[in-house]
């Protein structure tokens, strides 16, 4: 991941205000905090990605239509989606066994979206085969 990040930050100086795009990255201290709020452990990929940049404002397309949420606003996205969250509520279906066939799980952490409809998790549940 690393690599990967140091090869993305190459490009950002051929793109007007992508300096300004990127929010500080976040601490060891903050990355642990949230994991212990949220009683998971983050892979590694991603807190790379965290104390590399804090996210993005979401003005650029620098993650093509995609914003990454800053840390604070992943942790408030799940303290409020979670609190009506019922254990018991089925609903998606998945034939290849690589989600769990729920609507909503606690292990799923949202982390982007492109300001619509559309939203990306970090599946931390995943099912048998995913």
């Amino acid at each position: 991941m690393q690599d990967l990040l140091e090869q993305l930050e190459k490009h950002f100086p051929t793109i007007e205000n992508a300096g300004d795009e990127l929010l500080p990255p976040v601490s060891a201290d903050e990355l642990n905090a949230a994991e212990q709020e949220l009683g998971i452990r983050f892979p590694e990929d991603f807190r790379q990605l965290y104390l590399w940049h804090n996210g993005n404002r979401g003005i650029l397309f620098l993650f093509g239509e995609f914003r990454i949420s800053p840390l604070k606003d992943v942790l408030k996205f799940h303290r409020t989606a979670h609190r009506s969250f019922d254990e018991d509520y089925y609903e998606v279906s998945d034939d290849n066994s690589q989600f769990k066939d729920c609507i909503a799980n606690r292990k799923w952490i949202q982390f982007a979206d492109n300001g619509g409809n559309t939203i990306v998790l970090l599946d931390l549940d995943p099912g048998k085969e995913g």
